[in-house]
């Protein structure tokens, strides 16, 4: 019968001596192993491979001779026995494997039950920090089907059993899908939204792992939140359904910044504007946009951010039509020579999204588009881009084959940018094309300004 004592300092000794010495270790190992799987101290272990002072260490525990053996086959009630017989003999097998390996020794069936037991009471205990009814749906969601999270499952996997650690993750999943600007009627930059939730404005940046899971939850959300008033952050999903996917189908750069702006959040600084003439705009309250306002009274170009353009509701042009041009120094041209009579935008370049959004709003008041851009490979491709994303009239502007050929230049078209030309199958486009195929120069609006004057 073993000893009905067994004081912490004969543990402790107990663990030292068979830690000691790796044969022991092994077994030790093996028996671990088969109590997880049988939930029980029982099974066989099988030593192989072994060498003199191994064998004499195992007879010495075991008082067999093992003399010659090159493996041995270890029973569990053999070793139960030689230990209850040793000056160890307090200690149980059990507790021998625990204080050994520093785990609370169960089986496989019993750790599976205990984990999942200790997972649900973990999101009963999230679920409770829900406080309205996004966060909940998210965390039903969550449940229902965590392969569609694999930036989320990747980090609680990491964090193994430390379920104080998983819980504090869900929860900080649950704060920022609380406290998504949208929700509160705003738009705010992604390094102040940061600062609001977690005193770091650098906290969600793209090579971080909650900026990647910050990603992930704004997937989540511009997928699965469709209805209620929130802000003019989400003017495209009034675009009709055939142009939903035009932004990823021909500005795929653009998606993941119209899909954050759909959660309230810009992830550009001031860089992302738009050049504006002779427009004016309503805010989410109804009210004229006082900038706005100011500079289409006086007259006067303006340059405006991608965080004014996401509060508006509705915007306002002079006879319900723009001209749109590509170029700055046409747009200055045109305003400095229409005095008020016409109101004009310029893309400058390739498309931002502050100036997509700015077509969205056209197109929601129905504003008749007439657009102007170089005649050169990049800028018939965005014209054609930008006619085929315009749900509302989109009408080309001195476009045509006089036009371009009126506006040539002596700059050579080089042989990879001519293939470019390859993409463009609008027929209102084509004679420009066969144009520059034929004579291998680009040409510009600045050629051709006085045409752009006398609309």
């Amino acid at each position: 019968m073993r000893p009905p004592w067994n004081s912490d300092a004969v543990i402790a000794e107990c663990r030292d001596y068979f830690m000691a010495h790796p044969i022991f270790v092994k077994l030790l190992s093996g028996f671990l192993e088969k109590y997880r799987s049988y939930g029980s101290f029982s099974g066989t272990v099988v030593l192989k491979n072994l060498k003199a002072p191994e064998l004499e260490l195992l007879e010495g525990f075991f008082g067999r001779s093992f003399h010659g053996k090159k493996s041995v086959h270890i029973r569990a009630d053999h070793f139960e026995k030689a230990l209850g017989e040793s000056r160890f003999g307090a200690v149980s097998p059990k507790q021998l494997l625990e204080v050994c390996f520093g785990v609370a020794v169960e089986s496989k069936k019993d750790e599976a039950i205990r984990r999942r037991h200790q997972w649900w009471e973990t999101l009963e205990a999230v679920r409770h920090q829900c406080r309205g009814t996004l966060s909940r749906h998210w965390l039903d969601c969550f449940c229902d089907g965590p392969d569609s999270f694999p930036v989320l499952v990747r980090r609680l996997r990491m964090m193994e059993a430390d379920m104080k650690s998983a819980q504090r993750l869900l929860g900080l999943c649950v704060h920022i899908l609380e406290a998504l600007p949208v929700l509160l009627g705003m738009v705010e930059y992604r390094t102040v939204f940061a600062a609001r939730l977690t005193g770091n404005p650098h906290a969600f940046d793209d090579d971080t792992p909650d900026g990647r899971l910050l990603g992930e939850l704004i997937q989540w959300y511009a997928h699965h939140e469709k209805g209620g008033q929130t802000t003019q952050s989400q003017t495209a999903q009034s675009r009709p359904a055939q142009n939903q996917a035009d932004v990823q189908r021909l500005f795929p750069a653009l998606k993941k910044q119209r899909t954050f702006l759909q959660a309230g959040i810009l992830l550009d600084d001031l860089s992302n504007y738009t050049m504006l003439y002779g427009v004016r705009a309503v805010i989410a309250d109804g009210a004229p946009h006082a900038g706005m306002e100011g500079f289409f009274s006086e007259g006067d170009a303006v340059l405006v951010p991608l965080s004014a353009i996401a509060r508006f509701k509705t915007v306002q042009c002079v006879d319900n039509t723009i001209y749109v041009v590509e170029n700055p120094s046409v747009f200055a041209a045109f305003c400095g020579y229409t005095r008020k009579k016409r109101s004009c935008m310029c893309m400058n370049g390739q498309p931002r999204l502050s100036s997509l959004m700015m077509m969205d709003l056209l197109a929601a008041a129905g504003v008749r588009v007439y657009y102007a851009g170089d005649f050169d490979p990049e800028g018939l491709l965005i014209a054609q881009k930008l006619c085929q994303y315009y749900p509302g009239i989109f009408e080309y502007w001195h476009m045509s084959e006089d036009d371009c050929a009126a506006s040539l230049s002596e700059r050579t078209i080089s042989r990879r940018r001519l293939k470019m030309l390859e993409r463009i199958n609008d027929p209102k486009l084509l004679p420009a094309v066969n144009i520059l195929r034929r004579e291998g120069r680009a040409g510009y609006q600045e050629r051709i300004m006085n045409r752009y004057l006398l609309c």
